[in-house]
């Protein structure tokens, strides 16, 4: 997550450290949800977001994970990953179309991303798309 500038409240840290780490989505949820309660704004929304939503996902709860790269793309359209991740869930609920336009959108904004490539691939093998 990019440095947030100025004075930041304890629990505030606390929560983008738990926010940022992936060890353990229900601690990962929390953090994020109380940096997004906190007021957050911006890009560094958008991260919790999508940070939320991959913990989501982590737990199964792939609708709500869906919801949470809606709401990162809503505050920052252009955020690669957010796409990337919703495709990624997309693709774990059978939805590859979807998936595969998510996976579009991630390699058009960060062109030099193998990951979103490599996904996007293997979503058009799913569709015997060679």
């Amino acid at each position: 997550m990019p440095t947030i500038m100025g004075a930041i409240a304890p629990a505030v840290a606390g929560d983008i450290a738990d926010c940022n780490q992936s060890t353990d989505p229900v601690r990962q949820i929390r953090g994020c949800s109380g940096f997004i309660d906190s007021g957050a704004s911006g890009n560094n929304l958008a991260i919790a977001h999508a940070n939320r939503g991959i913990a989501y996902d982590a737990l199964g709860n792939t609708d709500r994970a869906i919801a949470e790269f809606d709401a990162a793309l809503r505050v920052n359209p252009g955020y690669a990953v957010a796409y990337y991740n919703r495709g990624i869930a997309y693709s774990g609920l059978g939805d590859i179309v979807r998936a595969i336009a998510d996976f579009d959108k991630a390699v058009a904004l960060e062109a030099s991303d193998p990951d979103a490539y490599n996904v996007r691939g293997i979503a058009h093998a799913e569709l015997r798309n060679f």
